[in-house]
Order: C-alpha cells, then structure tokens, then sequence
C-alpha cells in the first residue's frame, strides 16, 4: 500500500499564512466598511441638527410660547389711564413705558399683535394694565410721573401689587388660546377687517391650522374668488 506523502513544513506554513491573509482582509474590510457606515451617518446627524437649529426661531420675551421659569420674579402692576384703548394706543403705550424706565424695560402688555399690510390686527386679553419686570434698575418708583396713558402703579392698602412668572405665562396662554378660538370652520361667513377685501362677507373653503391663513370665497355678480386670508384678520360672523 503506497504511504501518503506528508507536507512538507513550509508548505503548509504558507497555506495557513494564505488563509490567515484572507481572513484578515475579510475582517479588515468589514471594519473599515462598518467605520465609514457610521461616519457618514454621523455627518448626516450632526448636518441634520445644524439645519434643525437654523430653522429654530430664537423666541423674543413678548412672544406668547416665550415662558418665564423663574420662581422668584416680581412683576409690578401697572394701570392705565380709563381712556387708554390697547388696540388704538399699544404703541403709544410702549414708547411711554421705555420714556419712563428706559429702551431696557420688559413688560407684558395683555394683547397679540399681527399685521396685515402694515396694517395692525389685535386681541385684547383685558384692558387697563400693563406689567413691568421689576429689576434693580426698574422698580415702582420708576413711575413717579403720569404720562398720557399710564397711569401708575396698582395700589391696594398703600402697597403696590406685583405678580409672578407664573401669572404672566398664564395671561400669554390664554392669549394663544384666544388666537386659536378665532380659527374658523369651512362652511363658516367671515368677513376681513383690513385689505381689499375689508367688510365684504365671504364662505371659508378651507384652513390652514399652522401657517393661520384661510382660504376664503367672496362671490360677486360677475365672478368668483378664492382668496388667503390671515386668520387673525377675520371676523366670524355669527
């Protein structure tokens, strides 16, 4: 019986080494493909987030979801002269406050303010008060003198009253609440309180919850027009 010739060490040292080589290429690839996997979704990530920061909107102290965390934060109650009218005297109301205390005032005046070709559309909280952020610049003395339209300080027993963070995030909540109370239904007659449009009644078609405008249809004798109308600027007619 002819015997089996056996390998000889380097042989079989080479083929070993061969596939060792193979394996290791195998591995090494497999790494190496799975790094780049992750670097690339990595970059997508971090380019996903650097958009998502750019389309934030950095939010002002006199936006209605700009919210007040502070606990201890005093907020000085401000009256307003009887025939102060907020949707007529805002910005009268403004400039006297920064006359007052300085352009570095913050306050909160009880109203939303949206404008339509220039032109401003309000909804009024309440009426008469206006609330300064106490600081230590900006305290109750700050209001020695009357102006046209602010009157003072709330007094009740000699001191004057103040609110807190809370309070104030309150009145912007019920606010937001009161601009979503005016969306109308599809179906529903409203009618434009500016534009060219302005008192002419027409059916809402249909609303856009996000960007707040309605699509409404005013029918004349001749023709028909769809029109977009910010819903703010609309009056829903009972």
């Amino acid at each position: 019986m002819r015997e089996r010739s056996k390998p000889d060490n380097k042989s079989a040292k080479k083929s070993v080494k061969k596939v060792a080589k193979k394996a290791v290429k195998k591995v090494v690839k497999k790494a190496v493909k799975k790094a780049a996997k992750k670097a690339v979704k990595n970059i997508s990530v971090k380019k996903f987030a650097k958009k998502r920061v750019l389309k934030t909107k950095k939010l002002d102290p006199q936006d209605l979801d700009f919210k007040y965390l502070g606990k201890n934060d005093k907020w000085l109650i401000v009256e307003l002269t009887e025939d102060c009218d907020l949707k007529e005297n805002a910005e009268s109301v403004v400039q006297q406050l920064k006359g007052l205390c300085g352009d570095g005032v913050e306050y909160f005046l009880p109203l939303y303010t949206e404008y339509v070709r220039d032109k401003p559309v309000r909804i009024v909280l309440f009426e008469g008060y206006i609330f300064i952020r106490v600081t230590e610049e900006i305290t109750d003395s700050s209001f020695k003198d009357r102006t046209e339209h602010i009157s003072g300080p709330l007094m009740c027993g000699g001191r004057c009253q103040y609110l807190k963070n809370r309070e104030i995030n309150g009145f912007k909540s019920e606010l937001k609440k009161g601009l979503k109370d005016k969306i109308p239904k599809k179906g529903q007659t409203v009618i434009p309180k500016v534009g060219d449009y302005k008192n002419l009644e027409g059916v809402v078609l249909s609303v856009d919850k996000t960007k707040m405008i309605a699509k409404v249809e005013f029918a004349f004798s001749s023709r028909v027009v769809e029109v977009g109308i910010r819903i703010i600027n609309l009056e829903v007619m009972e």
